[in-house]
């Protein structure tokens, strides 16, 4: 064996059948495993034609197995050979560590044997401890990024810790940022350093961002094909995080005043209408999202300096013109979105002021002969001050949601005039079925007082039903607008800007 001599190893199996698979050592080693050791590919590949499938996977003492050990040695050639007949071998683990023979060819510092083994080996096994080391070994070596972010975009669950007081993904991003500050920027591109991190801004995974930017302040001088700067990539991405973090720079005004290939500046790029696919992902419904991008454009406008936000991009138009042009379509769909809402709103307000108006002119349960109302005081009271409320809230509601219809639908009523008026639209609406059925239920109790418990008071439990469906169903919109209004990220921003 240590001359590779295969004909005398032959010849001893030949009378020794047996040892072909037997223990021959007090490691545990068998026949194929020495010859890996010794790194005798030609014997390797004759003992290899005459085991069965099961053979390959026999372990040392240690829990390893040829492969393991071909990983461990960076000898590819014969890895090659035992997953051409055994492809199970990838997914065996050592005894003491669980460690699958890609993680030990990337501990081992194997660059070849990681990026063959990484193609081979099944998702399911990167998806624990081996997945992580095998992060940290491929950014330790400098060389295999592309693994590293691969592995990542494809097991989120690496980011969940698997022990309480580390993070997976923290501690990689950690590592990450400690070999990048060791590199010089022309490696950048090579590694793919400046890859990672424009696709760590288009998916909003701030703290990839924030940390490269601590450990190597001089990135944001990088631009990608279309000359965008990080700013400007984040900008048209849409990152309020991203772009609070980058504006916290003290450099801000060197983004905020790059051109891209099309003489476009970072005023530009707010101009500019994202995907709808990026759109739905903030809101839905064309009129908010077309508040959304007048908030954005408002915002990226503060940190922008005078002179730029007049000048014209390649097409000679200014970043207010690019905005209108882009978003004629946006405003259309939001016109049409907040008339059909106003239409469906209006009726059924229209419809309670109607009902609401009929019920004042009726005394529940009849007049007594002597003329006063054979009802308790407190539950007539209930009901006048419910049905007051239900007339003239469903009244404001009809006129507001009459003037969304006759609104004239410029670009700057979508930012507070229309998000204003659907908010107090649909409050009111609500306030007026809340106490419509308010109304009902004080009937049902006046005119079956005697059966409260038998009958009204079950009535009663359905009354709020109507009531907590409109709540559920108007959620959304509401909270969008009060969104609008409230502190948040855009509030965050405008901070940071005023600074």
């Amino acid at each position: 064996m240590n001359d590779g001599n295969w004909n005398a190893l032959k010849s001893f199996l030949e009378h020794r059948p047996d040892a072909l698979t037997a223990k021959i050592s007090d490691s545990g080693n068998t026949v194929l495993i020495d010859a890996v050791v010794a790194g005798h590919t030609n014997i390797v590949k004759e003992l290899v034609n005459l085991m069965s499938v099961q053979d390959l996977e026999a372990q040392d003492i240690s829990g390893y197995t040829a492969l393991a050990a071909a990983a461990r040695g960076g000898i590819k050639e014969i890895a090659e050979t035992l997953v051409a007949k055994n492809r199970k071998l990838v997914s065996v683990s050592e005894f003491k560590n669980k460690k699958i023979p890609i993680v030990i060819a990337s501990e081992n510092g194997h660059e070849d044997m990681t990026r063959y083994l990484y193609d081979i080996t099944p998702l399911e096994d990167l998806k624990d401890k081996n997945g992580v080391e095998l992060l940290k070994h491929c950014i330790s070596a400098g060389t295999l990024f592309d693994i590293a972010l691969d592995l990542l975009q494809r097991c989120p669950k690496l980011g969940i810790p698997f022990d309480e007081k580390v993070s997976p993904l923290l501690a990689v991003l950690s590592l990450i940022c400690e070999e990048i500050s060791n590199l010089d920027m022309n490696f950048f591109e090579k590694v793919g350093v400046y890859k990672s991190i424009f696709k760590a801004i288009k998916y909003g995974i701030e703290e990839v961002v924030e940390e490269v930017l601590k450990c190597h302040p001089y990135i944001f001088r990088y631009e990608d094909r279309k000359k965008r700067s990080i700013l400007s990539y984040a900008v048209s991405e849409r990152q309020e995080n991203i772009f609070r973090i980058l504006i916290e720079n003290k450099r801000n005004h060197i983004l905020a005043s790059i051109k891209d290939r099309n003489k476009n500046n970072l005023l530009h790029q707010a101009a500019i209408l994202p995907s709808s696919e990026q759109l739905d992902k903030k809101v839905t419904g064309a009129a908010l999202q077309m508040q959304r991008e007048l908030q954005w454009f408002e915002e990226v406008k503060k940190i922008v300096q005078p002179r730029h936000k007049l000048k014209t991009n390649k097409d000679g138009k200014s970043p207010k013109s690019l905005f209108t042009d882009q978003h004629k379509g946006l405003v259309e769909k939001g016109e049409k979105w907040a008339k059909d809402t106003a239409k469906s709103c209006s009726v059924v307000a229209a419809l309670i002021t109607t009902i609401t108006f009929e019920a004042a002119l009726e005394v529940p349960g009849g007049i007594k002969s002597q003329g006063e109302a054979f009802i308790r005081r407190t539950l007539f009271n209930i009901y006048v001050i419910s049905d007051t409320f239900s007339l003239f809230s469903s009244t404001i509601a009809v006129l507001v949601f009459l003037g969304i219809l006759t609104s004239r639908y410029r670009e700057q009523d979508f930012l507070k005039s229309l998000p204003r008026k659907l908010m107090i639209g649909l409050g009111t609406l609500f306030f007026s079925i809340a106490t419509m059925m308010i109304v009902f239920a004080t009937i049902l109790v006046i005119m079956l007082f005697d059966r409260w418990g038998t009958i009204s008071f079950p009535l009663v439990l359905l009354a709020g039903g109507p009531v907590i469906l409109y709540a559920g169903l108007s959620r959304q919109k509401l909270g969008v607008f009060q969104a609008s209004s409230s502190p948040g990220v855009m509030a965050d921003v405008a901070k940071v800007v005023a600074r």
